[in-house]
This record gives C-alpha cells, structure tokens and sequence, in this order.
C-alpha cells in the first residue's frame, strides 16, 4: 500500500537521501561517475532542496512502513520540478500516481500546460504519459554537464 502526503520540512534530509539513491542506482545506466556526483552533490544541499520543495506543491509517497519511496514537485504554472522513486520502488505505479497528483494539482491552479526538464532515463516515462520534448539540452550542475530534455504536455 502507497500512501501520498504533503510535504513537510522534516522530510528534506530523507527526500535527497532518496533522490541520491535514484541518481546512483538508476540514472547511473544513462550518466557517467562525474555526472552522478555532481547531480548528488546538488541534491545534498538541504536548504536549497527546501526552498525548491516548498514552491508549488509536493507530494510524498510512503510505503506501508512508512518509509518514503518516492517524491514529486510541481509549480502553480505547470513546471514539473522533482520526480524521484527509490530504486527499491520502481515499476509499481508510484511515479505514475505522484505525476497524476501533481498534474492534478497545477491544472486546479490554472496551469495551461505542463513543462519538465527531463532525464534521459525518465523521458520515456514521460512521453508515455503524452509529454513531448520541445529541446535536448545540456544544463550544468556545478561545472559537470548534464544533458537533459525540456518537455511539454498540454493540461
């Protein structure tokens, strides 16, 4: 059983704990070492993840232990900030059901559509759920390139 909550404050250190874990044990297939560190090095920095997280909406997945597996963040215009589930977790719908809720929560804001800069390992999650990318790019993360996709889907 998946239960989805609001985010609280408490959560940041457990929140970049997971999304380090993703990066690693998942992305890992799709970016180099260097790649890897950097983007984990930018997710350890608890402040600056607070101060993202709390922007718009997020929402937290916990399991029937009440151990997150998954997160998702979402801007009142549609921007699609965060999506992490821990590796443990993938496949069982979680990142599915926090994308749901989240869209869900921009359209009731009046968001016209719904835009995200996308891994490559998560494009093909989100262009099965009717996304489509605008551009490839490279973004820096500290002074290591990532190459990502922006991507765009009506609300």
């Amino acid at each position: 059983m998946i239960l989805l909550r609001p985010y609280a404050e408490g959560d940041t250190p457990a929140l970049s704990s997971l999304l380090a874990e993703c990066v690693r044990n998942v992305n890992s297939r799709d970016y180099t070492p260097e790649q890897i560190a950097a983007w984990c090095a930018a997710g350890a920095d608890l402040g600056r993840l607070h101060a993202r997280l709390s922007t718009g909406c997020t929402i937290v997945a916990e399991n029937g232990n009440a151990e997150i597996v998954g997160f998702a963040n979402m801007h009142d215009d549609g921007y699609f900030d965060y999506l992490f589930v821990g590796s443990r977790s993938q496949r069982l719908g979680i990142a599915s059901r926090l994308a749901d809720e989240a869209e869900r929560y921009a359209r009731s804001r009046g968001a016209a559509a719904f835009t995200s800069e996308v891994s490559i390992t998560a494009l093909p999650f989100f262009e099965r759920r009717g996304y489509v990318t605008v551009k490839r790019q490279t973004v820096m993360c500290g002074s290591v390139g990532l190459d990502n996709f922006v991507m765009r889907k009506e609300a």
